[in-house]
């Protein structure tokens, strides 16, 4: 093999392995932090009037519990979230955030939190139908006082009248990033495979 042929075979090699690389690269997680007085589950969905595949409950709301799943390549998904109240006032504080590439939330960030308007609820279900919710003040208000594990402008949020409504099913929508301007993966792979027959014909030839 001569050096014109071992320096194709390279570049198909080199082109293969950041194609595999670009794929992992690409896939994003979903990692969420919630405490919810009394309990909730959340849902990962591909439509908003879909609960979805579970990935994250708890049940103490004086302990936040963490959740976190990969995305697929769908054009958007739905973080949902079923809150439940076992009585008394209830509510709903967390953050959210995004890594890998290729998602980010409606804000435009890959970081949210509770309190902000891309976080919409019912009191009905995930039905695609939701509205504003009411804040009930920033981490730190009374009675659940300030939880460390959250930022202090994170805010405790519910559906309607926090003291007469016990469930909430709140919505958050995941939107696919535009397209970057790079090579399609079968440009590269023809570019490497156009190299390898060249210099098979140049080996050829000498």
């Amino acid at each position: 093999m001569n050096h014109f042929s071992k320096f194709a075979l390279r570049a198909a090699l080199a082109v293969s392995s950041a194609l595999l690389l670009a794929a992992s690269a690409s896939a994003a997680v979903l990692t969420t932090k919630i405490s919810v007085d009394n309990s909730y589950t959340a849902y990962l969905a591909t439509a908003d009037n879909l609960t979805g595949t579970q990935f994250a409950s708890g049940t103490d709301w004086g302990v936040p519990t963490n959740g976190s799943i990969t995305l697929g390549s769908a054009a958007q998904y739905f973080l949902h979230i079923d809150a439940l109240d076992a009585g008394g006032v209830a509510g709903m504080i967390g953050q959210f955030s995004l890594t890998g590439s290729g998602y980010h939330f409606a804000n435009g960030l890959t970081s949210l939190a509770t309190g902000s308007s891309f976080i919409t609820g019912n009191a009905t279900g995930f039905t695609g139908s939701y509205g504003a919710v009411t804040a009930y003040g920033t981490n730190g208000v009374s009675p659940w006082n300030y939880q460390p594990a959250y930022a202090a402008d994170s805010q405790w949020i519910w559906v309607g009248n926090n003291d007469t409504n016990n469930r909430s099913f709140f919505t958050v929508a995941i939107l696919a990033d535009a397209p970057a301007s790079v090579p399609e993966p079968s440009s590269l792979a023809l570019a490497a495979l156009g190299l390898l027959a060249l210099g098979r014909m140049r080996a050829k030839k000498q």
